[in-house]
């Protein structure tokens, strides 16, 4: 009931005339069937008993103009509804999205957080609508059939009631029906997206690729098509128990009619009746058949789509880790120092980091190195902001705790090259400008940046040009062209006081990497403080200060001619380079 409340407050404070103009046209519409079926009642009895020609022509007209009403009303119906549609469509799609906005990194890691993502933003904005033009089908619906429900009572009542009591005795099991309908998909959610996984990379270049070099194409159609009848098995069961309680509903409403209309039959035969009564029953029966079948339908569908409302209205409200209020934060001006401090840090009951002590100074040029799996992309998720510390005073930055700095001031300052870069199937304007959307239409400073970091990219490449191979007219790049814009995005910000290089190096050669890093050191030069992430060790000699993780223990920290000397780890990593 909650969602339906506030599905009804969200459209009549958005749409508030044109919710109340289409109530008014479903009353109407619920209404002016009944009419039209008194009319030709009329007609008929009048017919029967020899009236006037010019009182028949009367109602007749009267039936013309109640049909031409009601197809007047059924255009505006159409039109208001496909307005509030289209515009309420719209608007949960931006609550979504900007709900979705103000999730932390963490919050996407979480598989069941992220499925439930996935769920809601795939189906459930277009469920407010649904429920809306569910309950607009059931008020005319509603409307038609109380009133056919009183005309067949002023003519039988034991039929009436019997009509009326069958329809409310099948009310609560389509409602338990549709509770288990939206179990049924909840509880698949993950199934449903490893299914869409399965289809994504089958039918996408990035992995075409190996999906023919290895012939796994048979391997994952049978994937695909065992879940795929898990689903429809699922989804018959379900058919199968509507279906039979539709039999059973139908038979039901059948015998109670065919008992009516014999009623009728034998009132006209014995002269209580005229034939005119028979026409009007059998067609208010049809109408209350129609119209409970509409009524029967949109009760066990409207029950999905509210508990699947409930879950996008509990997900949009429900505050995400990084909804705190921003008002009291700190504003960042710079970065001076970066202090961390017995610096510990678990996924969940894992841990990852053990207390970590280092500190970091502006001007300085600092690599950080190790083997895969050392948490170098975990402290770097930390020191950036992107996930939470675990307690607080772990990570100062100007001698203030991470967290209470504005986010949005924070990220202005840092710059980051991650080493699961974005390739953006957008322009190369939007691809480098993402790095700082102030200086996005500045085409002297893009141009600038590419001719210094992207010149391997092709001559006649244009700033407003498509890149990837999704849309008409994309060019798709190599690797190392793709990671060149992505450098250049992260040096585009040229007022970040600290830039980041998450392991650069994973679609360069020694030579591309080395020339890299020493870009990378003109960049910071003596007025912003660099972090370069990196396994290997030739690139990073130039280092003011080196520090060497090892399964998320701080093992060393120097120059490289320290470390050298005094530093197993560090030497082991220098020997197993040579051997690549």
């Amino acid at each position: 009931m909650h969602a339906v409340l506030h599905t009804i407050k969200i459209i009549f404070q958005k749409h508030k005339y044109l919710s109340i103009i289409l109530l008014l046209i479903n009353i109407s519409l619920g209404i002016l069937p009944l009419i039209s079926v008194y009319f030709v009642q009329s007609i008929i009895n009048n017919i029967v008993r020899n009236g006037s020609f010019a009182f028949v022509s009367f109602l007749f007209l009267l039936y013309i103009l109640v049909s031409i009403l009601s197809s007047i009303l059924s255009s505006f119906q159409s039109y208001i509804n496909g307005k509030i549609s289209n515009y309420l469509s719209l608007e949960m799609e931006y609550e979504v999205l900007n709900k979705v906005s103000t999730l932390s990194l963490s919050e996407f890691e979480n598989e069941k957080t992220y499925s439930e993502i996935d769920k809601l933003t795939n189906e459930a904005p277009s469920k407010p609508y649904e429920v809306f033009s569910s309950l607009n089908t059931m008020l005319i619906s509603f409307v038609t059939l109380i009133s056919g429900y009183i005309y067949i009572f002023n003519f039988n009542k034991l039929f009436a009631l019997l009509l009326f009591i069958i329809t409310c005795i099948s009310t609560p099991y389509l409602l338990y029906m549709g509770k288990e309908q939206f179990t049924v998909h909840w509880d698949r959610t993950e199934s449903e997206r490893k299914n869409w996984y399965i289809k994504y990379i089958m039918t996408h270049d990035f992995s075409v690729k190996e999906i023919i070099f290895y012939n796994l194409q048979n391997d994952l159609k049978e994937k695909f098509v065992k879940l795929k009848k898990s689903f429809i098995k699922q989804d018959l069961h379900l058919l199968k128990k509507y279906s039979l309680f539709s039999f059973i509903y139908d038979l039901g409403t059948t015998i109670i009619s065919g008992f009516l209309i014999l009623g009728t039959i034998k009132s006209i035969i014995v002269g209580k009746a005229l034939i005119g009564t028979l026409t009007s029953i059998t067609q208010i029966i049809s109408l209350t058949e129609e119209h409970t079948r509409t009524l029967i339908s949109s009760l066990y569908t409207m029950r999905y789509n509210l508990m699947l409302l409930q879950k996008l209205y509990d997900f949009i409200g429900t505050p995400s880790d990084n909804q705190v209020s921003e008002n009291s934060k700190l504003f960042l001006e710079n970065v001076n120092t970066i202090s961390v401090r017995n610096l510990s840090f678990s996924y969940g009951t894992k841990p990852v980091l053990y207390n970590l002590n280092f500190e970091l100074h502006r001007g300085m040029l600092v690599a950080l190195v190790g083997t895969n799996g050392s948490g170098k992309s975990t402290l770097v998720k930390l020191l950036s902001g992107l996930y939470s510390t675990n307690n607080s005073d772990e990570i100062l930055i100007n001698g203030i705790d991470i967290s209470k700095y504005d986010k949005s001031t924070l990220h202005n300052k840092i710059s980051i090259l991650f080493q699961d870069y974005v390739k953006y199937e957008m322009s190369l304007r939007e691809n480098i400008g993402f790095g700082n959307l102030s200086d996005i239409n500045d085409d002297l400073k893009l141009e600038n940046v590419i001719k210094k970091y992207a010149n391997s990219l092709p001559k006649d490449i244009k700033l407003d040009d498509q890149l990837g191979n999704w849309f008409s007219d994309g060019k798709q790049l190599s690797g190392g062209q793709w990671q060149s814009i992505a450098t250049s995005r992260a040096f585009f910000n040229n007022k970040t006081d600290f830039v980041i290089l998450d392991e650069p190096n994973s679609a360069l050669d020694s030579l591309a990497e080395k020339k890299l890093f020493t870009e990378f050191k003109k960049f910071v030069s003596k007025s912003k403080l660099g972090l370069f992430v990196s396994h290997r060790i030739g690139a990073i000699k130039q280092a003011d200060l080196i520090i060497v993780l090892d399964h998320g223990h701080l093992i060393a920290t120097g120059t490289h001619e320290q470390l050298i000397k005094n530093c197993k780890v560090y030497q082991e990593l220098e020997r197993a380079e040579k051997y690549e």
